[in-house]
C-alpha cells in the first residue's frame, strides 16, 4: 500500500471517529462547552450547578481575580480631579452602580441571569470614571 493511501485511510478514519463522536454527544459535551466558554461571563446555568447561596460565593468561586483587593497606596490623583478612593471592582446592578463587592453578598443567586466583568479599560468605556479596578455587572432577572 502506497504511502498516500495510507495517509487517505488514516484522515478517512479520524474524520469518520469525529463525526461519531460529534453525533452521539449531540454536537457538543460539556468539556467542550466549558473549554470555549466565555472567561468574563458567568451564567445562569453555571451558576445553579454550584449549589451556592448568593452571587458574592459564585464569583468568588469560578474567578476570585475578579474580586481582588488593590493597594490604595498606586492610586494617583487624576489630573483635576480627586483620588476616589477606591481600591476595588465596582458593582453595577444592570447599569447603576450599586456599589463595592459586598453588594454581592446580598443578591441571591436566583436574582442573576448572568455576571459579567469588565476590565479596567472596559469599564472606564463602558460605565464612565470611577472603574479604575474593573467592575462587574450583574444583568437581573428583572431586566427585560
Amino acid at each position: 500500500m502506497s504511502l498516500r493511501r495510507v495517509s487517505r485511510a488514516l484522515g478517512s478514519a479520524a474524520l469518520a471517529a469525529c463525526l461519531a463522536g460529534c453525533a452521539s454527544s449531540g454536537g457538543s459535551s460539556s468539556a467542550g462547552a466549558r473549554a470555549h466558554r466565555d472567561n468574563s461571563v458567568i451564567t445562569s446555568e453555571e451558576m445553579s450547578e454550584l449549589h451556592l447561596t448568593n452571587l458574592y460565593e459564585v464569583v468568588e468561586r469560578l474567578h476570585p481575580e475578579w474580586l481582588a483587593h488593590h493597594n490604595a497606596a498606586t492610586l494617583t490623583t487624576p489630573p483635576g480631579g480627586n483620588a476616589s478612593g477606591m481600591t476595588q471592582v465596582q458593582i453595577y446592578l444592570d447599569n447603576q452602580r450599586a456599589g463595592n463587592p459586598d453588594v454581592l453578598k446580598q443578591i441571591p443567586i436566583s436574582g442573576a441571569r448572568s455576571v459579567r466583568y469588565f476590565d479596567a479599560s472596559e469599564a472606564e468605556v463602558r460605565f464612565g470614571n470611577g472603574n479604575l479596578y474593573g467592575a462587574i455587572q450583574v444583568i437581573t432577572t428583572g431586566r427585560s
